[in-house]
Parts: C-alpha cells; structure tokens; sequence
C-alpha cells in the first residue's frame, strides 16, 4: 500500500503544470500540505494559495486574447483540471470520504430544519447598506418569526423526511436552494407537510443553497456572505 501511494504521489508530481517553475522538493512539500486537509475543498484551495506565486493574479482586467489576465485563468483552468484528474484520486485514497451519502442527506435536511424553522434572523448581505437595506431585513426576520409560530412538530418531521428524501434522490445532481422565495420543490415540501400557503415565503432563508459535494460527500452551505463546508 505505502509502495502504490509512492507511485501515484510521483505521478501527481510529475504531471503538475508548469513543474519547470517549481523544485520538485517545493511541489511535494505543498502536496503534503494539501493532502493533510480533511475536507477536498481546503485541499484544493490550499493547492492554489500555495502556488499562486508561481503566476500571480494581474491587478488589470482585461480579456483581450493574450492578456496577462486571461493567461492567468488559463493556468488557474490548467491547475484545476490537473487536480480533478491526477490529485483527486490520490486525495481520496489517502483521506477517503468525510461520511456516506445518506448521512450527507441526513445533515443537509438537518441544516434545512434549523435554517427554516428555528433561526429566525434573515439577512442577504444588506445589513450594513444604510437604512433601507436594514429595514428590509428587520422585516423579513419579524415575518419569518410569525411564520415559525404557525407551524406544528408533526409539520416539522414531515418537511425533513421529505427533504432527506430529495436528497436521497437526486444526491450530487441536484440541490434545494431559496432566493427570496424557495426553489419549487422545497416550496412543494413544505406545502405538502402542511405549512401554511401563504407563510412559506416568509419561513425559508434568504440566499441560501445547500448541496453535496461529490469529491468527498461533504456539504456545501451557501449564504450572501459566505460559503462553508461541512
């Protein structure tokens, strides 16, 4: 097992774009650095902060053909096809999967629940734009609470399983999101669990998309102010 890992680490480095630009002890350093992250997406993200001087991002925008600009996505494209076809693999081997698939669907109907019916703040980013952008959100979150009052335990356990089961169906191919108003098929959940009509509006979270990551089944928990992991 240490002998095949061995090999394929080798593979990893010796297909790394633009390896004449890097020691061979450097890049394997930063492979090690990276392969010790739990989650691919840190992973990944570790690849590219530690070897982002190898071609650092141009402060000029431009696109015309040959920009120092586009050259700079070309290697970031060229970096990213390279991990998903030569270091994914060896990520995986080495650090697996960070839970099945179905406790993935698990945690994302869990994180729903919570999101949905238990907090009650709702905010797309706008708390800090003056007072029109406050207003707003003081209103949604007073509408969201009202929403929350109205609905039942047996609701409630309706709405996750069949949030759970969505997943479970779909799994990478598909995911729930709300933008303002929720995606038709959370809409329908909920609807169907019994929750109000006209409070389903008022009682998903703005700006919110939850998926699963097929690399590693983790959960990716999107917001207007950030992503996060899981």
């Amino acid at each position: 097992m240490e002998t095949t890992i061995k090999t394929a680490k080798a593979e990893v480095l010796s297909t790394f774009p633009f390896a004449g630009n890097i020691s061979k002890d450097s890049l394997e350093e930063i492979i090690n650095i990276a392969l010790g992250k739990k989650l691919y997406f840190q992973s990944k993200e570790m690849i590219y902060s530690l070897t982002e001087h190898l071609n650092p991002r141009p402060l000029e925008v431009d696109f015309a053909d040959g920009s120092e600009y586009n050259k700079y996505w070309d290697w970031r494209n060229d970096i990213g096809k390279w991990m998903r076809n030569h270091y994914l693999p060896l990520w995986k081997r080495i650090n697996g999967e960070v839970r099945t698939i179905e406790e993935a669907c698990e945690l994302c109907a869990n994180i729903w629940m919570n999101k949905i019916f238990n907090v009650a703040l709702q905010d797309n980013g706008a708390w800090d734009d003056g007072h029109v952008g406050a207003a707003m959100n003081a209103l949604g979150s007073v509408l969201k609470i009202n929403a929350m009052s109205e609905v039942s335990k047996e609701m409630k356990d309706k709405a996750k399983e069949g949030i759970k089961n969505f997943y479970l169906k779909n799994k990478y191919g598909r995911y729930f999101g709300c933008d303002y108003h929720p995606c038709p098929e959370l809409y329908n959940i909920l609807l169907d669990a019994g929750a109000p009509k006209n409070k389903i509006d008022d009682i998903c979270p703005w700006k919110t998309y939850i998926s699963i990551m097929p690399e590693d089944n983790s959960v990716l928990v999107h917001t207007y102010q950030k992503d996060e992991y899981m």
